[in-house]
Order: C-alpha cells, then sequence, then structure tokens
C-alpha cells in the first residue's frame, strides 16, 4: 500500500496537495482508492490493511478496497475508487481532473457542513441509540454526557 500524488493534467510539474490516492496490491490485484477517510479526514495509507478492508487508523472504519464502499463505521461516507489497468509490469490508474470528496479538508470541516451540536444526557441504552442515530446522518458534534 502506498500514497501516491497526482499531478496537474495540464501540467505534470504542478501538485496539488489534495489530490491524493492509495495504491493497494492484493493478491496479485491493484486497487485505487481516495486517500482520506470520508469521516475524520485522516490519511488512509497510514491506515492498515486488513483483507480486503482499509481500515483508517483514527476512526476505525473500514472501507472496501474494490469500490471504496463503507463496510463499517462511524462513517457513512464512501471514499472514491479509480479504475486500474495492468500492461506487463506498467499499472495505470484512470483518474478524473481532481481527485473528488474529502480530499480537500480545509473546505469541508465538520462545522462548516453541520455547525449545530447535540447533547445525549445518560448513558442508558436509549441515550446510546439516540448517539447512534445520530452518527449515521448527522455531521456536526455530539457530546455525550453519561
Amino acid at each position: 500500500m502506498v500514497q501516491i500524488s497526482v499531478s496537474d493534467p495540464f501540467n505534470e510539474n504542478v501538485y496539488h496537495y489534495t489530490d491524493k490516492i492509495v495504491l493497494i496490491k492484493h493478491k496479485d490485484k491493484y486497487f485505487a482508492t481516495g486517500a482520506f477517510c470520508g469521516f475524520c479526514y485522516t490519511n488512509l495509507a497510514t491506515g492498515a490493511l486488513i483483507g480486503e478492508k482499509l481500515i483508517c487508523p483514527t476512526c476505525g472504519s473500514a472501507y472496501d478496497i474494490k469500490n471504496g464502499f463503507v463496510d463499517q463505521g462511524p462513517t457513512m461516507r464512501n471514499i472514491s475508487s479509480f479504475v486500474i489497468t495492468t500492461r506487463d509490469e506498467q499499472v495505470n490508474v484512470i483518474i478524473p481532473e481532481h481527485v473528488p470528496a474529502f480530499a480537500r479538508k480545509k473546505l469541508l470541516k465538520k462545522t462548516n457542513i453541520d455547525p449545530r451540536t447535540f447533547v445525549v444526557i445518560g448513558d442508558s441504552e436509549a441515550a446510546l441509540s439516540a448517539v447512534d442515530a445520530l452518527r449515521t446522518s448527522f455531521a456536526g458534534n455530539i457530546v455525550l454526557i453519561p
């Protein structure tokens, strides 16, 4: 597993700091995904590869390396996946002009997506169920006071 910076399509000497992908070789097959977690924006190249799952080192979200789909939360956002072709010893990754979704950390802070904060009081099953339900669709802050 290695992180790759993608050059500008019109000038190969220019790199955008957010345009990065993770290239993964698993069982002699190559896969390419976005490099940033959809929940905490952590660099996934520093995470672990367990079977066909790419694990975020910060929040523990697991992504399927074949398609970028979330296998285990807390995130509900998939990451990008890219088409790979191989010929002889050369690996080619087909990517758009800029790597989409969650690569632009400065533009997508959680507080900019949803500035609200929910406070859940208590540690009963109902409170924990409320927190779990909020995590699936709420992008703001969640505070639990036991």
